[in-house]
């Protein structure tokens, strides 16, 4: 019998081409793994597969396809998808929709092309692969779920939830290749008689928007110390926090982290304990670290200092465990070093906001102005810059107009001059927003939350008097 020709997978989305072929092997055509690691996954042979490519005695593919399965792999890791995917392509007549790496783009996938089938890895980010199940049961009943269990959900447990969520088959991840064959194979035959039955229904559901994903990593920065950065982090946090949004603040200064006494709290572990597992970091070791603060906001605090090496943060650790904490909170609230040395810019490449804090005097917005121009050299969108300048003076001798033209970016809050505030909220361990709520201090912290969060200012109340000697003025009252 002649060796079996691979034929090459079907369509792909298109974004995902270039980095599958760089992976395994860069020229345009996706070939075996080679060298990767997929034990799991058994090599192709000459097994005759039900309902398949039917194979001539040299073992080449001919004949017409019965059913062509149009498959949906949602999996992070790259080089696992494409390893999975080429086994298939080799005993399965499908066709590969799309890889998604996260639970937002795997909803956003699926409801572009409908696929027959969702390889679901049980680990995803951003939505997590129960939601992602429960909404394809609720707006695409006709798509079938497995799921690839890592072990991270016990199926053996959890096994009604699982059904009831609306996921039909599982397979252990890294799958083995005739398990999962024969999983595809139950699962797509009861989808198309499921989709049989639904085509007969003349009333077809309007097509649902695209989720859209809400969750930020939001990280402070300058191009300096000394602007109160980390105490007005973790004043926002609280203010956040009691916006009723979920808020994890993380510490990640390596020059010596700060959080923890600004909250008053006393953390057994810090995310230097984390660093020391590296790339190895996993969920169940960040629950481990967090401490949650009396206002509802989790913390994960750094070492006060001498523990916390720099280098020990690098882009993976960064990206996972940011990863993480985005997932299970609307708000990742990030400190970071001053400058953009050593962990500074891995920080900023993941977060979707970055408050950039900026003195208020001639030399600091020179220093200020230079710092944006180099993320921007750095590729940091410009767009993702909220721009505070904090006030050392009871009266600035600077305009703000004239502070916008040297820095030549809007500004988007004034941090007023407020040392006695500040110091009271430092040496006692308790935020100024819930110490002192009605200080203008307070009030720019709140009008940053706003920002972040998209609310707009809330009707003010004019005092009586006010509206009888006709002196109301706009912006007197208090915002909250």
């Amino acid at each position: 019998m002649g060796m079996h020709t691979p034929m090459p997978p079907s369509r792909i989305e298109t974004a995902t081409i270039p980095e599958l072929s760089e992976l395994l092997g860069g020229n345009g055509k996706i070939g075996p793994p080679g060298e990767v690691e997929s034990a799991a996954v058994p090599p192709p042979t000459h097994k005759k597969h039900p309902d398949t490519r039917n194979l001539d005695v040299s073992g080449s593919a001919v004949g017409t396809v019965q059913h062509v399965v149009r498959i949906l792999i949602v999996d992070d890791d790259r080089t696992e998808s494409a390893s999975l995917h080429w086994a298939l392509s080799q005993r399965l007549a499908m066709e590969l929709v799309g890889v998604a790496r996260d639970g937002a783009e795997c909803l956003n996938l699926a409801r572009r092309h409908t696929p027959d089938v969702v390889l679901l890895k049980d680990i995803v980010q951003v939505v997590d692969c129960m939601r992602v199940a429960e909404t394809l049961a609720d707006e695409l009943p006709e798509v079938g779920v497995i799921l690839m269990t890592t072990g991270w959900i016990r199926v053996d447990t959890r096994w009604r939830d699982l059904l009831h969520a609306g996921i039909s088959g599982f397979v252990t991840y890294p799958p083995p290749l005739d398990a999962l064959l024969e999983q595809i194979d139950h699962v797509s035959e009861h989808q198309r008689k499921l989709r049989k039955h639904l085509s007969s229904k003349s009333v077809k559901a309007a097509e649902p928007p695209p989720l859209i994903d809400h969750r930020r990593v939001v990280a402070f920065t300058g191009p300096r110390g000394g602007c109160g950065r980390s105490l007005l982090a973790s004043n926002l946090a609280v203010c956040l926090a009691a916006r009723n949004r979920s808020v994890c603040l993380v510490d990640l200064n390596s020059d010596g982290g700060d959080i923890a006494p600004l909250l008053d709290i006393h953390p057994h572990y810090t995310v230097g304990d984390l660093a020391l597992a590296a790339e190895d970091i996993e969920r169940d070791m960040i629950a481990n670290v967090l401490v949650r603060h009396s206002t509802g906001v989790n913390v994960i605090p750094a070492p006060r200092a001498g523990t916390l090496q720099g280098d020990s943060l690098t882009p993976y650790f960064i990206q996972r465990l940011l990863g993480f904490a985005r997932e299970q909170h609307d708000f990742t609230i990030v400190d970071t070093a001053p400058g953009l040395n050593g962990s500074v810019g891995p920080i900023l490449g993941v977060a979707e906001a970055i408050v950039a804090m900026i003195g208020f005097d001639l030399i600091r917005l020179q220093q200020g102005a230079a710092f944006i121009a180099e993320l921007a050299e750095n590729g940091i969108d410009l767009q993702r810059i909220i721009t505070v300048l904090v006030s050392e003076s009871d009266h600035p001798l600077i305009q703000l107009a004239d502070a916008q033209r040297i820095l030549s970016t809007d500004i988007t809050c004034v941090v007023p001059f407020d040392p006695m505030t500040a110091l009271e909220s430092v040496n006692k361990g308790v935020p100024f927003v819930l110490s002192s709520p009605h200080k203008p201090l307070s009030k720019a912290v709140r009008a940053l939350a706003r920002k972040l969060t998209g609310e707009s200012r809330p009707p003010q109340t004019i005092p009586w008097w006010k509206r009888v000697l006709g002196v109301a003025g706009n912006g007197e009252a208090d915002e909250d």
